[in-house]
């Protein structure tokens, strides 16, 4: 919570961390042309690390962009975007490695001119005037990981919700194929 109170401050984080995406996708381009595998490590940890940052900001923001009775329909609708993207970028990805045949500069400008959309998409985000003098950011590693632990205990659609996704993950991994007679190899219990 104390993060994403503080990264609502930096309206112009999205910018810069778009920015430093662009970065990463050229060095992991560098990475696919020399056939660097740490290299391209490096870029796949530095991406993760992007990701812990851009998370908390993009949903920090709605609150200064949205009204109360909007927050909920604005979640549900950033949710169903990210999930989207993750599907298409799925898709995206094979069908650019299965044209390209391997080629690794259509792949490497693939990623490259994804990035560069980010970043051009991210300058259209609503500026956001808060005074960060009425923002107090608790310090204490251990007593906002505790709150939040504490928090997350309770039961709530949050943990519904990751519950049932858990059970579906289950049943989808141990059930038969539909053209199957026998059960798959891959299990969860093995």
């Amino acid at each position: 919570n104390s993060a994403a109170k503080l990264l609502s401050v930096l309206t112009s984080a999205v910018c810069y961390l778009k920015i430093s995406e662009i970065i990463i996708m050229i060095l992991a381009t560098v990475g696919f042309l020399i056939g660097n595998l740490w290299l391209l490590l490096l870029a796949l940890f530095l991406l993760g690390t992007h990701s812990t940052f851009f998370g908390p900001i993009k949903y920090a923001i709605l609150p200064e962009i949205l009204k109360p009775n909007e927050l909920m329909s604005g979640n549900a609708l950033f949710q169903s975007g990210t999930s989207m993207a993750i599907l298409i970028g799925m898709i995206l990805g094979g069908a650019v490695i299965s044209l390209s045949q391997g080629n690794l500069v259509w792949i490497s400008s693939t990623v490259l001119i994804i990035a560069i959309l980010g970043y051009i998409s991210s300058t259209f985000i609503l500026k956001q005037k808060v005074n960060p003098n009425n923002i107090q950011v608790d310090w204490n590693f251990f007593r906002t990981s505790f709150q939040t632990i504490k928090y997350a205990k309770k039961p709530s659609a949050y943990f519904y919700n990751f519950t049932w996704k858990l059970l579906v993950l289950v049943l989808r991994c141990n059930l038969p194929h539909p053209n199957s007679t026998t059960y798959p190899t891959v299990s969860l219990w093995k």
